[in-house]
């Protein structure tokens, strides 16, 4: 923390629109051991095929902030932490009546990580793994603004506008219809 503290006084932070910059991602360190602690069955999403499909190994997530003066920026760690494999003993039980279980991904652990060490108006980079709905909650409930690409999955859609004098079957719609990629650019 002390850490983290010091490097956001430091005045060579590089800034956009007078904001700080953080960047993150989530790291998969294979390990040979089989009783090592958080150590763990991991699934490789790569479309490279000199990687296996799935690896035993650690999860990290890792959050640096800019640092940089005029054209050069560096990343400099704030913080390095082990998300999966290791419980905490905080987490309530399975099975136990009147007890809520919280659904904690990778994702939630990383938008979590932002959020307690970035500053509130920030900017954070992240993959575009991270560009899912949990994370976008939680970054505007704490005012930081999220830079990614889209995932390719991602399907955007027109406002509709429902006229009150046209009722057809079954449940009225919500949305426009769907936008291709292409219209979004121009």
């Amino acid at each position: 923390m002390q850490w983290s503290k010091w490097l956001s006084q430091h005045e060579s932070l590089y800034r956009i629109k007078g904001k700080r910059v953080y960047v993150g991602d989530g790291i998969k360190v294979g390990k040979e051991g089989r009783k090592m602690p958080g150590v763990k069955r991991l699934h490789q999403e790569s479309e490279d095929v000199s990687k296996p499909e799935w690896i035993r190994g650690h999860y990290f997530n890792a959050l640096t902030i800019l640092v940089g003066v005029g054209k050069v920026c560096f990343a400099l760690p704030l913080v390095l932490r082990l998300d999966d494999g290791i419980k905490s003993k905080s987490t309530p039980k399975e099975g136990k009546k009147g007890t809520k279980k919280e659904k904690t991904t990778l994702v939630t652990k990383m938008a979590d990580l932002c959020v307690t060490y970035a500053e509130a108006g920030s900017y954070v980079i992240l993959d575009a793994y991270f560009a899912c709905e949990p994370v976008l909650k939680v970054f505007r409930q704490k005012a930081l603004h999220l830079i990614t690409r889209v995932r390719c999955s991602t399907v955007a859609y027109a406002p509709f506008c429902s006229v009150p004098t046209l009722k057809g079957r079954g449940r009225p719609r919500i949305w426009g219809s769907s936008i291709n990629g292409t219209k979004i650019i121009d």
